[in-house]
């Protein structure tokens, strides 16, 4: 997982890993009589890493075609997306349309990246409005850490011993 998504998966204040996720790979966990690791990783990462680094990637991931060619996926929640614009500013979108012109800054590695460069060809071009400019951003890997403190890293991981093929190639995406 990569521990920049509220309230999938954030740090707190003293450096934990808390949410949605980390709570969810804790209870699959002792279901399987395991004990989870749980790595932060960078999002572009996370399917690459299955089967490799991980014996599954539980994090805030939308379930797509291209996703399902490279790891077997288990939806388990429902989320949307908002578009968030400074309060008073010029630019007050509603919907994708409107964003035709605008610059976007969005999480690199997402599919709203391939989603709105399609609707800026698609839509804004093809009727005579000007492009969506994208700027991909990453996201900070590590928590903010006290002077000289060391903490562990947070992506599921199962102890050898007791994965199974089944685990082994399970992926859990939202």
């Amino acid at each position: 997982m990569e521990v920049t998504y509220p309230p999938f998966e954030s740090y707190d204040s003293n450096n934990n890993i808390v949410g949605l996720d980390p709570e969810f790979a804790t209870l699959i966990a002792e279901h399987l009589q395991a004990k989870p690791q749980l790595i932060d990783t960078k999002f572009t990462s996370l399917i690459l890493g299955i089967g490799k680094k991980y014996d599954a990637v539980i994090s805030g991931m939308y379930v797509t075609p291209e996703r399902q060619k490279q790891a077997d996926a288990i939806p388990y929640a429902l989320s949307g997306a908002s578009i968030i614009a400074l309060k008073g500013g010029a630019v007050q979108p509603k919907t994708e349309d409107e964003l035709c012109g605008v610059k976007v800054g969005l999480q690199a590695g997402t599919t709203w990246v391939t989603s709105l460069k399609k609707h800026s060809d698609e839509w804004c071009l093809k009727n005579g409005k000007p492009a969506i400019t994208i700027q991909e951003f990453p996201t900070r890997r590590k928590p903010r850490r006290r002077c000289c403190r060391r903490t562990s890293a947070p992506s599921l991981r199962l102890p050898r011993r007791r994965r199974s093929s089944s685990t082994r190639a399970a992926a859990a995406w939202g």
